[in-house]
């Protein structure tokens, strides 16, 4: 079974208002951009402050090379390199490219996972510390447990009771976090964590399929991917779909029972409030 810690929370507020960035990754993490280039990738037995930024992004992305209380130690030996294949693996990124190395490929394939192109869902907001019920932090931690390994910027929706005893909406969002390596919060370095969101007070009254429709015409379908997606988040969700995310969710939490929990490397549960697992106690950012 998978040991969590109890929620820690922090109040760490982002208006709704404020602009929408994609998840920037690592501080170091342009360090890698020289293996973009063709031929020149970063290989087995490298050293320095570009395989610092390698382990970096691979613990960013949840399959950290070394245990989350030593910090990177620069070396692209076998930890590393198992770390790459894990995270490749777990992907489907064929075993026979790139191997022993990290180029323009494997490059691409971080940038998904760490959630470089992502951005949260335009009309959700950080749920403030004075909005969490235990019901909210039940929820969270669930969806650590079923996606914490899913690429940053993943977002899943819940049900939970509000502070006024309401059934309401939240979504979960997987993001990246750091604890410095010398401090008392654990675990330490970069780290996978669910921030949770709350609906935009401001939203707008439900519509139908067909109002949608007339309102998008002229939207690509990824503009209107992102509205639907906005729509969600004011409540205009049918009840098929929170059916169709349970029944998705309980297979997730059988197929985890199954393989025994899953890893055990440490990462945060984290919403405005946030949560951890593993590696100590305390929250942070």
């Amino acid at each position: 079974a998978v040991a969590w810690l109890l929620p820690v929370l922090l109040l760490l507020v982002v208006a709704w208002t404020a602009p929408l960035d994609a998840d920037p990754g690592p501080a170091d993490y342009a360090l890698l951009d020289v293996a973009r280039n063709p031929g020149s990738p970063v290989v087995f037995g490298a050293e320095g402050a570009v395989v610092v930024a390698l382990q970096n992004a691979l613990a960013a992305a949840a399959f950290p090379a070394a245990p989350t209380s030593a910090p990177p130690d620069g070396v692209f030996g076998q930890h590393t390199l198992a770390a790459l294949n894990s995270f490749r693996a777990f992907y489907g990124f064929p075993s026979d490219v790139e191997p022993q190395e990290v180029g323009v490929h494997t490059l691409d394939l971080l940038d998904q996972a760490l959630g470089r192109p992502a951005c949260a869902t335009p009309g959700l907001q950080r749920l403030p510390q004075s909005l969490v019920t235990p019901s909210i932090t039940q929820g969270a931690v669930r969806l650590l447990e079923l996606y914490w390994q899913h690429p940053v910027g993943t977002e899943a929706p819940f049900r939970a009771t509000d502070r006024n005893g309401s059934a309401a909406v939240f979504f979960g969002r997987v993001e990246m976090h750091f604890h410095p390596w010398n401090g008392t919060i654990s675990p330490h370095g970069y780290h996978h964590g669910i921030s949770v969101y709350s609906i935009d007070p401001s939203s707008r009254a439900p519509l139908t399929a067909t109002q949608f429709q007339v309102q998008t015409a002229a939207l690509s379908v990824e503009q209107r991917e992102a509205l639907i997606l906005l729509r969600f988040a004011a409540g205009n969700m049918p009840s098929w779909f929170f059916a169709a995310a349970d029944q998705k969710h309980t297979e997730r939490s059988s197929r985890i029972s199954r393989d025994g929990g899953g890893r055990n490397s440490s990462h945060d549960s984290h919403s405005s409030p946030m949560w951890s697992r593993g590696g100590g106690s305390g929250s942070g950012e």
